[in-house]
């Protein structure tokens, strides 16, 4: 097939987010599907680079090795929350050497397209899910700067891992499973695909997704975009199928305290994974609101999976509307109680200050106050979320942001004595902040 562009390069770059452990190590999952999509319909070369993971030296040397080899390259930015200052200085770079740019991704919506599509070096701003806009664009050229759709991508075949760059160097891999995200069509528009009436994938089509990355020496899952454990029967029909000689490799589940019972840790442990669960508070969950979820589900869930000795990864936000001296204290202190008490089966623990992302109930409440006028560090940025994350402690917290760092530092080191064996990480952090605490 006769196409306008001869090679696609799909990109995520890294943030200028700090984040204190290897949370990043997972494969890209939305662009592997999007790429493993264009490989697959347009028999073209295609090429996965997350530069959270590899070398932006040897990055730039692989591209332009590709550009030198091909006629017209197309590349995809994936914007996120944190990273988009570093992609569009990426891009700078990209159109230097002849490439064409097209961005989308979380950080790309209805509210920033207009931004975007001002700024000289991105050639295309893709609203929705990316695959078949792609496709299209890669087999007749760009046509507009604006592309919107609504329209999903019910992935049927495999997605080949094996266009990931540097893939032996990540220390997983994300798997395409299902999905309940509810943020879906305002911020991720990957992860709830699978849910929301386009049906779940074949276990079976997933496991067998796994065998090149497990060949190539990836021992770990993250289902990191979307909730296998929302629908029980599914969960099970996954652990089944299940191939034996993939037994060791080890899955970073997440499941909502409501829906752990004796049955899903079981099929935890059948599973080899790790029950990822946001706890998000443990004082003031009733207070802040998380679902239908209540403070006695929390501590609920942690007995029952202790009990099934099922390994556990368990995250907190600091933060939250209304947050306090006193409220950070009392979290403070119950997080370390779970820590002492759970111990043995934590894997890992993560303590964040909260993010304002775009596409979350925080940032609409502070894009509404602040009259549009959102805080930048750059003329690129359609906002910039740490200046948003310190605007929204000003006017939603009676706690000054520097105290949340303290605390986390507090903790951080706390756990480190009582229980060093314990993986501690947190996200979305300042580093300029982070090293004057």
């Amino acid at each position: 097939m006769k196409t306008h562009y001869d090679a696609f390069l799909a990109i995520l770059s890294d943030g200028e987010l700090l984040s204190l452990s290897s949370a990043k190590f997972a494969s890209p999952l939305g662009i592997t599907v999007l790429g493993t999509k264009v490989h697959n319909d347009l028999a073209i070369f295609v090429r996965i680079y997350n530069l959270e993971i590899s070398n932006i030296k040897e990055v730039r040397q692989n591209i332009q090795s590709v550009v030198g080899s091909h006629k017209r390259v197309l590349v995809g930015l994936t914007l996120v929350a944190g990273n988009v200052l570093k992609s569009l200085q990426l891009a700078k770079w990209l159109k230097k050497i002849g490439c064409d740019i097209v961005v989308g991704g979380p950080e790309v919506t209805s509210l920033t397209a207009a931004h975007l599509s001002s700024v000289p070096i991105i050639d295309g701003v893709i609203v929705g899910f990316g695959e078949h806009i792609i496709v299209d664009i890669i087999k007749d050229g760009l046509k507009k700067k604006n592309y919107t759709t609504a329209k999903y991508f019910d992935f049927k075949s495999s997605v080949n891992y094996s266009l990931i760059y540097d893939l032996e160097k990540h220390g997983g891999v994300s798997m395409l499973w299902g999905g309940d995200c509810h943020l879906r069509d305002k911020r991720c528009y990957f992860c709830s695909r699978q849910k929301r009436g386009f049906g779940w994938r074949d276990p079976r089509r997933g496991w067998q997704d796994m065998q090149y990355p497990y060949q190539n020496g990836i021992k770990k899952i993250y289902n990191t975009a979307d909730t296998v454990a929302v629908n029980l029967l599914q969960l099970e029909n996954l652990a089944k199928a299940k191939p034996n000689d993939l037994k060791e490799m080890q899955m970073k589940c997440f499941i909502n305290a409501t829906q752990v019972t004796d049955k899903t840790a079981a099929l935890f442990n059948q599973l080899n994974a790790w029950a990822t669960i946001g706890i998000e508070s443990c004082s003031r969950v009733n207070i802040v609101g998380k679902g239908k979820t209540t403070t006695a589900d929390n501590y609920r869930a942690l007995e029952v999976l202790a009990k099934h000795d099922v390994p556990m990864i368990l995250t907190f936000v600091m933060g939250l509307p209304d947050e306090t001296e006193e409220s950070l204290q009392n979290d403070a202190k119950e997080i370390l109680q779970i820590v002492q008490k759970y111990q043995k089966l934590i894997y890992q623990i993560t303590i964040s200050p909260l993010l304002i992302a775009i596409g979350s109930r925080a940032f609409d409440n502070c894009y509404k106050l602040l009259d549009e006028n959102l805080p930048t560090k750059d003329f690129w940025e359609f906002y910039n979320p740490l200046l948003m994350t310190e605007r929204y402690f000003k006017n939603y917290c009676s706690v000054e942001l520097n105290e949340v760092y303290r605390i986390i530092v507090s903790l951080k080191n706390q756990i480190r004595d009582m229980a060093p064996e314990i993986i501690f990480d947190s996200k979305g952090l300042d580093p300029e902040r982070w090293s004057r605490v």
